[in-house]
């Protein structure tokens, strides 16, 4: 089976921060992997084992940036959804457009079949086929049926880079799970283990060849169906607190800003830490993702040490004091 060069960050024992390439509406960055390397033992065993990831945790942890990690690693391309609370687990599999078919059926009664320039169609109502459109779990398990088929307005993937294949296999994102409704994860968990689906008047869509890796992040926002957790490998990314939470933020900062000073990075850790403990432990807490938009600010702001640490109070209220300025204390 081939791992790409993931094995090859995986065997080595010290902290890794990959510099991932922008791609599609991706921007570059870097994502920071401790010496246990965690993440990349729970990839390898969902890859090994055909199962999903789910990778649970709280926002700004790193969660939808590890399948961009994994899928450079692995030398495949990555397609991502973001999950909405109206979403229906059919949208993920496919989509028929049925106003659209309506509409062009109308368009040919209205002009009897004669071709006007006002009434001229785009798609021939009598044939379905036009109206299908494959969604994210078609692409993964059959990109190049699903690329065949075309889409009508549904789902349409990021293009794929020349240097990549679908014989390769791909990554998929399934990003917030846990905003839909509780049917949406039953209803794929005949998807997930069997790697396929049926759709209506056509073949199964069945993976073949190199099975799609897919990544489901929840935020743990609701709990997920044991019937669903059991079918996938389960990574919890959890930050640790006090001054292991400090030394680990110092840690991910030096990693994906090493132009910034040492001080003002364990200065914008020391805030965020006394911030947040400062905050209800039952409630949403600032963490990792606003120390880190913290640092990207200085970072652009620029200016010597001196200036960055004054920054850093000016910057505390609207980025680290978000629950305190939204309840205009």
């Amino acid at each position: 089976m081939e791992f790409g060069t993931l094995l090859t960050v995986l065997a080595s024992e010290e902290e890794t921060c990959l510099d991932l390439e922008a791609t599609g509406s991706w921007p570059k960055t870097r994502h920071f992997l401790g010496k246990g390397k965690e993440e990349l033992r729970a990839v390898l065993a969902a890859v090994a084992s055909g199962r999903p990831l789910l990778v649970q945790g709280e926002p700004g942890v790193g969660k939808s940036q590890l399948a961009r990690a994994a899928a450079q690693l692995l030398g495949r391309h990555l397609l991502s959804y973001v999950v909405q609370p109206s979403t229906d687990y059919q949208d993920l599999l496919w989509t028929f457009d049925h106003l659209g078919r309506l509409a062009e059926a109308q368009l040919l009664g209205a002009a009897q079949g004669v071709h006007t320039a006002g009434t001229a169609r785009r798609r021939d109502p009598f044939n379905p086929d036009l109206f299908l459109s494959p969604g994210p779990f078609w692409w993964a398990c059959d990109w190049t049926g699903a690329k065949a088929l075309g889409a009508s307005g549904g789902y349409t993937p990021e293009p794929m880079p020349a240097h990549l294949g679908p014989d390769l296999g791909l990554v998929l994102l399934l990003d917030e799970i846990d905003k839909a409704a509780i049917d949406l994860p039953n209803g794929l968990l005949e998807v997930l283990g069997n790697h396929g689906f049926s759709v209506p008047n056509q073949e199964a869509v069945v993976a073949r060849g190199v099975k799609p890796l897919v990544v489901v992040t929840s935020n743990q926002q609701r709990d997920l169906p044991w019937a669903f957790v059991r079918r996938c490998v389960v990574l919890n990314l959890v930050l640790p607190a006090g001054p292991k939470l400090e030394a680990h933020l110092k840690r991910v900062g030096r990693a994906k800003f090493p132009a910034l000073p040492e001080n003002v990075i364990e200065e914008a850790a020391r805030q965020t830490v006394v911030e947040r403990e400062s905050m209800d432990a039952g409630g949403q807490r600032v963490g990792q993702a606003e120390f880190l938009d913290l640092l990207q600010s200085l970072e652009a702001i620029g200016g010597d040490e001196a200036h960055s640490l004054k920054d850093i109070e000016g910057l505390r209220r609207p980025i680290l004091q978000k629950h305190t300025a939204a309840l205009g204390a």
